[in-house]
């Protein structure tokens, strides 16, 4: 094997090359998911969220069959408020179209999100809790690829009339 008359060049292709390289692994698309409690504007700690990223919105229609269903859906998670109220999310490959947040009974409005809005400029959920604290008016920034999400605890017989 002949020796390389110049090493220096040859070092720096291959490190141009290993550089070049890393953009193409790019970090992933991260979500996070700010819980607000709707009795008093407090983050909700320790509260269960299902998030589905699908690949469009639910149609209030339904969907024809459950294998439509299931091919709108590309993945789902469930995770537990942190006290900050905040879970995160990496979202997946293809990047779904709707983000979908819910917490069960506890859930003060629809929790279906478009994707390119909430990874440019977040996103605020629709708040219908018929509390003091909902009733106030008071507005959320959000900053790109975060959610604001309203719960509250709701109790049996106050389930019964809210709902």
């Amino acid at each position: 094997m002949p020796p390389v008359r110049h090493p220096l060049l040859v070092t720096g292709c291959v490190l141009g090359i290993l550089l070049s390289c890393v953009g193409l692994f790019a970090e992933p698309l991260v979500v996070t998911v700010r819980v607000i409690d709707a009795r008093n504007g407090k983050p909700y700690r320790k509260l269960r969220l299902l998030v589905e990223f699908l690949r469009a919105e639910w149609s209030p229609h339904g969907y024809k069959t459950s294998a439509e269903a299931k091919a709108n859906l590309i993945s789902k998670e469930v995770k537990t408020t942190d006290d900050k109220g905040e879970v995160t999310f990496s979202l997946s490959t293809p990047l779904p179209g709707v983000i979908s947040v819910w917490s069960g009974p506890m859930a003060c409005g629809a929790g279906y999100f478009n994707t390119h809005v909430v990874m440019t400029q977040g996103a605020v959920g629709e708040n219908h809790c018929k509390t003091k604290w909902a009733k106030s008016g008071i507005k959320f920034q959000t900053k790109p690829g975060e959610i604001i999400y309203f719960a509250t605890h709701v109790g049996l017989f106050e389930g019964a009339l809210t709902k």
